[in-house]
């Protein structure tokens, strides 16, 4: 509690006579800590009854750990506050990614129903892309193209394992992009990095089993 030089004047009788209460007498004892004007008139009214007034090194160094604990909460506190707000924009951006993706075309299948076995190279003219998650969503064209935001280029044999095809991939002018490969059915994590974005494909396949095939690009 602040109180004034003058406030302080008036208590110091009762301060010495020691007829004050504890919430007079810390108070006094706190401004006289601090002003020595005051420490002075106390010293000459009391020079008969001595009291010992806490110097201003010892309020100091009584304040000094609760300084010491207040800057480490705040500290923490602030340090709180920014993790968590870290961790709120990270998740907001992954959610905002994550709506972006569904919004645009991710994936595309390409279909090839009841083919008897083939020792010459035939294309694949049926592709469908997929929009978003929704299977109901889609369009179909005849030829390939990689249209996902965030395409992985991975290329999965979705087809039961009894049946495999050579595949290869060509681009518009019918130059070999993606040279032949094993298909097997479970096959899963073909890389195809070769494939770029914005361009038409067409792809080929030979087989010895026939069967219906499918293959997912992501």
């Amino acid at each position: 509690m602040k109180i004034t030089c003058d406030i302080v004047s008036d208590l110091l009788p009762l301060y010495i006579d020691e007829v004050c209460t504890e919430d007079t007498k810390s108070a006094v004892e706190e401004h006289i800590g601090e002003c020595d004007k005051c420490r002075e008139i106390l010293e000459n009214m009391s020079s008969d009854n001595p009291i010992h007034i806490p110097e201003k090194t010892e309020v100091e160094k009584a304040k000094k750990p609760f300084k010491k604990l207040w800057r480490r909460f705040i500290f923490w506190l602030i340090f709180g506050i920014f993790c968590t707000s870290v961790i709120i924009f990270t998740l907001n951006i992954a959610g905002a990614f994550d709506n972006i993706e569904k919004n645009f075309y991710r994936s595309v299948s390409f279909l090839v129903e009841d083919a008897e076995a083939a020792d010459e190279w035939v294309t694949i003219t049926e592709y469908r892309y997929f929009d978003g998650y929704s299977g109901d969503n889609r369009i179909t064209e005849n030829y390939l193209e990689i249209r996902g935001l965030f395409p992985k280029k991975e290329l999965y044999c979705s087809f039961p394992d009894i049946y495999s095809a050579e595949l290869r991939i060509l681009d518009e002018n019918g130059n070999v992009v993606v040279e032949p490969f094993e298909a097997n059915g479970g096959m899963t994590n073909i890389p195809l990095k070769e494939l770029k974005g914005n361009t038409k494909y067409y792809v080929q396949y030979i087989s010895d089993t026939g069967g219906n095939f499918a293959f997912n690009l992501f």
